[in-house]
């Protein structure tokens, strides 16, 4: 592996994410595009590199094949943004960081899930020592760790599906003690979760859920995983009215802003809309107005179970990567949001376990969404491509232009422009071009210039508007 150095005789770190990566998309078999490499390489967003440099560090297996911690090792990144580079790399083996054996292979915490947003408490020389407190968070976590890991006599990385399936459902049960449960939710801040997991964790959920036979719609629902800190307005939302308007079934699954000022639920209430579990009203208000709401703590009574010690941890952890999974109309087509690649890929992988019929989408500066500030990747079970605003026709706005305000009631206002046709233009076409995405998923024979045509109609017609007005009269 050859390194460029920043003069201290240290790797580049913009190096070497980009050999990293592609080293680990070889072992995995990935068909990674050489260009995705590039631009992560070349620090298209610096955030985006280091999170790539540090999630090849931080992991401690390639897929099927043991890797003692003693022949990896752990980076600390220290940001010194001169040059818009990150200078100063630290190493230290992961064994003596953690201290445990050559045997060991429990992963490092992510660096987002221990500095982000500081919310596990640490010695104070911890706070300004990366090394000293991915050391002592490891510490304080192994031996639960290492319990959940040890099965049948060996240690073992990965749960199987039937695994963590099963582990959901004696959760939901209340069969694990809220220390246990935490110490599940810690593996995940330590390791990446697997497609396997993920897929498990999903079937438990949606054995679980009270379910809405809308099939007869095969309606779309257009939502983003959140976890970007961009607090963007509510795109997906008024992309559901959106294409709703142009005449395609939509069935949206959402909740309160966990990420950003206003989530879907958020701006419903402000336009005084009634959450209902009622099959027959949901079913009133597709026939009417092409769609219904889905308030997501209806539907999932299980995860009440998890919400005291998910609100104690206060950070994202996999139940946040479920919400999308869960829908439990089990919509025909979906358009999913994520804020990094590999998120893009675990749910692509993901979906290609289900029938769902899908996209997902990433813009590269980190948007969970198609934000129109930077070029953007498309993800489908059999293609996956890289967009750039002014291919689709499109000017590259500021993220100032998104923003969604201070409070519901500002997110509320921006969405009724959108709606009214009286919005600005950067507003008005990051919906049309996710709404056309959206339409794309469920008519893959139209060129993505007829959707966007479509969606751009619907909004300039005021056939989104008419849909919004009749579903709060419906839903009110």
């Amino acid at each position: 592996m050859n390194f460029h150095t920043d003069g201290s005789g240290q790797p580049d770190a913009l190096d070497l994410g980009r050999d990293l990566q592609q080293q680990k998309c070889q072992r995995e078999g990935l068909a990674v595009a050489q260009a995705d490499l590039a631009r992560v390489g070349e620090g298209v967003s610096l955030a985006a590199e280091e999170h790539a440099a540090l999630d090849i560090f931080l992991g401690t297996a390639d897929k099927g094949q043991v890797v003692a911690l003693g022949d990896i090792r752990a980076v600390v990144v220290q940001q010194h943004r001169a040059g818009g580079k990150v200078v100063a790399v630290e190493r230290q083996t992961a064994h003596q960081m953690l201290g445990l054996g050559q045997a060991g292979r429990v992963g490092l915490p992510h660096r987002d899930d221990l500095f982000g947003r500081g919310a596990l408490a640490l010695p104070a020389q911890a706070q300004n020592d990366r090394s000293i407190a991915l050391g002592v968070v490891v510490k304080e976590h192994k031996k639960l760790v290492a319990a959940l890991l040890q099965r049948q006599g060996q240690r073992r990385q990965y749960l199987g599906r039937d695994e963590a399936r099963t582990i959901l459902q004696n959760i939901a049960q209340g069969k694990y003690n809220d220390v246990q449960v935490a110490s599940l939710i810690t593996v995940f801040l330590m390791r990446n979760i697997s497609v396997e997991e993920l897929c498990g964790f999903r079937d438990a959920l949606l054995e679980m859920r009270i379910p809405v036979d809308l099939s007869d719609f095969a309606p779309i629902d257009i939502v983003g995983t959140g976890g970007d800190g961009k607090n963007t307005f509510n795109i997906s939302t008024a992309s559901c009215f959106t294409v709703a308007g142009a005449g395609f079934p939509v069935v949206k699954h959402g909740n309160y802003g966990a990420t950003s000022v206003s989530g879907a639920s958020n701006v419903m209430e402000q336009h005084g809309v009634k959450f209902t579990s009622d099959v027959d009203q949901l079913r009133r208000s597709m026939e009417k107005c092409n769609l219904a709401y889905l308030h997501a703590p209806l539907f999932n009574p299980a995860l009440k179970a998890v919400a005291p010690v998910r609100k104690g941890l206060a950070v994202r952890t996999f139940f946040n990567m479920l919400g999308p999974l869960v829908n439990p109309v089990l919509p025909a087509y979906q358009l999913l949001g994520v804020y990094n690649l590999p998120l893009l890929r675990l749910y692509t992988y993901t979906y290609q376990e289900s029938k769902t019929k899908f996209a997902v989408v990433h813009s590269l500066d980190g948007y969970d969404e198609i934000s129109l500030t930077n070029e953007f990747k498309v993800a489908t079970s059999d293609h996956e491509k890289i967009y750039t605003p002014e291919s689709l026709g499109f000017s590259r706005y500021k993220d100032i232009d998104l923003d969604g305000g201070q409070t519901p009631e500002d997110a509320a206002k921006i969405f009724d422009h959108i709606m009214n046709n009286t919005a600005t233009e950067a507003q008005k076409n990051v919906v049309i071009v996710n709404s056309a995405f959206a339409i794309h998923v469920i008519r893959p024979e139209k060129t993505i210039e007829e959707c966007i045509a479509l969606a751009k109609e619907s909004l300039e017609s005021g056939r989104a508007l008419a849909t919004l007005k009749k579903f709060i009269e419906l839903n009110s």
